[in-house]
């Protein structure tokens, strides 16, 4: 996956998942996150040498499903940091799980991102920003139309509610839409909370495509192709 940020930033995103039966399923990804180049400056204000950041996770996943209505998956996920010549490391865990009625096309899940000890970077310790999620999707029209739901509680910031629609048009082609508002108000007006985009099944892969405005920073673009072997 490949998301083209703000500010020449940009987001890459590789994995693999491993059926294994009854077993379950594993899988191995990382995550990079660039800032580009960045101008350092002294205490002064004046300019010095030019410098690079970024963020890497390595995360391991293990997922299983206990018939046909609960799922339960997790993540160990080990983070480094760095910001010119200093960095700082860590460990952190995501749980989900998800359970899907018998009796009506409705999934209800749940997720705790980043949790984990404290990071040192610098000399100076700060907690990773955790995160609980609660979401629903509802499906009709023979699965093809789904309406979904999210309450997002992030430990740095407020509350956000999530809503989002998505239509399948003959296996092939997926048209999705979404909004997400954080309770006191978007932070960079209300047209960011704004997603749109389409997805397309051809054969084994699975290309995906999202515009994600950013209010006054621009708009955000973000790719991804799955393969299934």
């Amino acid at each position: 996956m490949h998301n083209e940020l703000f500010a020449d930033i940009n987001h890459e995103f590789v994995g693999v998942a491993l059926p294994l039966g009854s077993i379950g399923t594993v899988g191995a990804s990382a995550s990079y996150l660039s800032f580009g180049e960045l101008q350092g400056r002294d205490r002064e204000g004046n300019e010095t040498a030019i410098f690079r950041a970024y963020d890497l996770a390595v995360i391991f996943s293990y997922a299983r499903g206990f018939g046909s209505a609960i799922a339960f998956g997790a993540n160990a996920k080990f983070l480094r940091e760095q910001i010119a010549d200093e960095t700082g490391t860590g460990i952190a865990f995501d749980l989900g799980g998800l359970y899907t009625f018998s009796d009506m096309p409705l999934s209800l899940g749940f997720n705790a991102q980043h949790l984990g000890p404290r990071v040192t970077f610098i000399e100076e310790a700060f907690g990773l920003p955790v995160t609980f999620r609660l979401g629903a999707a509802y499906t009709l029209l023979d699965d093809a139309f789904t309406l979904t739901s999210d309450i997002i509680r992030p430990s740095d910031n407020d509350i956000a509610i999530a809503v989002g629609a998505g239509y399948t048009i003959a296996n092939i082609l997926q048209l999705r839409t979404g909004y997400k508002y954080q309770i006191g108000g978007n932070d960079l007006g209300a047209i960011s909370g704004l997603t749109g985009g389409f997805g397309l099944t051809l054969l084994r892969f699975q290309i995906d495509y999202a515009l994600v405005p950013f209010g006054v920073l621009g708009l955000t673009h973000r790719f991804s192709l799955v393969a299934n072997f």
